[in-house]
């Protein structure tokens, strides 16, 4: 299937040339120096700086239908319903990035918004636990537990999310495979997908990157964060060849749900992205890989600041779409299970 945004190129990107970032990705390194957080392991301080960032970059909030905080099998969600209500009997779960560990509803509220305008229907977002206080399998679970909820209300159910809630999202699928319950797609923006850090793309990256738009250890600092976020969420080592804690690791993937990847060009995780979308094709799964030249790792939040961000919302909604059920538009009221806890 085809890229659906003239910013989107969904073959493989040459990385045998020197990494070359967008201009607003440079421009956004030179205004924001002291937006990196590579260096900084105090949770306490990690959360409160990545939530700075975040809230400054997300863009300014469209206008919505109704958002609502509920309680849905105990896990807290907060739900959007759309200016137009195209898709009533479709829910989109939405699992926030940020290592497992920091990250929030409010960071992401202008993402979540977007896709429920975008889509037509309900969007859930999961305020899941967070490591150290939640190691894995505690997020998945309470994702797992929303995911029920949602298929018994809803007749076609969206698992989507970013970096660290994509591979939540991606593991969750493998779950509904197994467990015969229905996931009409998974859109995976993103995602992490391997906990080694010994791959050969990673290793690449180490050294390619450094320097990179004026940072000198970009490389390396990236490299270290990932092996350090993983031994934050999986601290078990012997955990982690669990397919759901590591997606790559699973014995096939096929009869999953089928897939949406986006990627950006100039993160440590694509090889990884780019290498599922080819077993998930040699496993006969339905995939679209959706590659942003010039782009980094978590660009789809900065909407503020970066025009990348809107083009890939909307190319994944379009290739998100093609795998749902069109229904008329009209009125809807808010799905019954929407507000309260069931």
């Amino acid at each position: 299937m085809p890229g659906r945004d003239a910013t989107a190129q969904p073959d493989r990107i040459d990385d045998t040339a020197p990494p070359v970032p967008s201009d607003e990705v440079r421009q956004y390194f030179l205004d924001n120096p002291g937006d990196d957080t590579d260096g900084v392991s105090d949770m306490v301080v990690l959360r409160a700086q990545t939530r700075e960032v975040g809230m400054r970059v997300r863009g300014e909030l469209e206008p919505i239908g109704a958002t609502s905080d509920v309680v849905v099998r105990g896990v807290k969600v907060r739900t959007y319903q759309p200016l137009s209500i195209r898709r009533p009997d479709t829910c989109f779960l939405w699992i926030h990035g940020g290592g497992w560990m920091h990250g929030d509803l409010d960071v992401y509220e202008e993402v979540s918004r977007a896709f429920a305008n975008e889509l037509g229907c309900q969007v859930v977002a999961i305020d899941y636990g967070l490591a150290p206080e939640y190691p894995f399998p505690f997020a998945l679970d309470q994702v797992w537990a929303v995911l029920q909820w949602a298929v018994a209300g809803f007749s076609q159910v969206v698992l989507a999310g970013d970096s660290s809630g994509a591979n939540i999202a991606a593991a969750a699928s493998i779950k509904a495979r197994d467990a015969g319950v229905p996931v009409a797609v998974q859109l995976l923006i993103y995602p992490v997908l391997e906990s080694s850090d010994k791959t050969d793309f990673k290793r690449r990256f180490r050294t390619r990157y450094s320097p990179f738009v004026g940072q000198a250890n970009f490389g390396e600092s990236t490299h270290e964060r990932i092996k350090w976020i993983w031994d934050v969420y999986v601290p078990e080592g012997t955990m982690r060849e669990s397919a759901l804690a590591t997606p790559m690791r699973v014995d096939t993937l096929r009869g999953v749900a089928p897939a949406v990847i986006v990627t950006a060009e100039h993160d440590i995780l694509r090889g990884e992205d780019e290498a599922y979308a080819e077993r998930l094709r040699a496993d006969g799964v339905s995939v679209e890989l959706l590659n942003f030249p010039g782009q980094i790792h978590g660009f789809l939040q900065m909407r503020g600041v970066l025009s990348d961000a809107s083009a890939a919302l909307s190319s994944a909604v379009a290739a998100v779409s093609s795998y749902l059920t069109p229904e008329p538009a009209r009125n809807a009221p808010a799905h019954p299970a929407q507000t309260k806890e069931s």
